[in-house]
């Protein structure tokens, strides 16, 4: 029901970087990952995302962080291709929880 509530029409499967690259170019809308992943896992496609206008956010709204204040891993977050659909994505997120 979360996703819908987003307008997503259609899951797919893809690499972490992938992933990021695909929200980058316009091809995906959102990703939201709950498993583990570490700092060095997703900061370059954080910044690859931010420079096409993107997002990448914790599940409670905030920036990643990468300093290793938390041992380099990672909290949920979502990652959304403009920041329209953080809103909608973080709520779906909420709910889903």
């Amino acid at each position: 029901r979360g996703l819908e509530a987003c307008g997503v029409g259609g899951l797919g499967a893809a690499a972490c970087a992938g992933k990021f690259g695909m929200l980058a170019e316009g091809r995906a809308d959102i990703h939201v990952r709950h498993g583990a992943t570490m700092g060095w896992d997703i900061a370059a496609g954080d910044a690859i995302l931010s420079a096409a206008g993107g997002l990448v956010r914790t599940a409670t709204g905030q920036r990643m962080r990468y300093d290793g204040a938390d041992g380099f891993h990672n909290p949920a977050f979502v990652a959304v291709s403009r920041p329209g659909l953080l809103d909608p994505a973080l709520a779906a997120l909420a709910r889903a929880r």
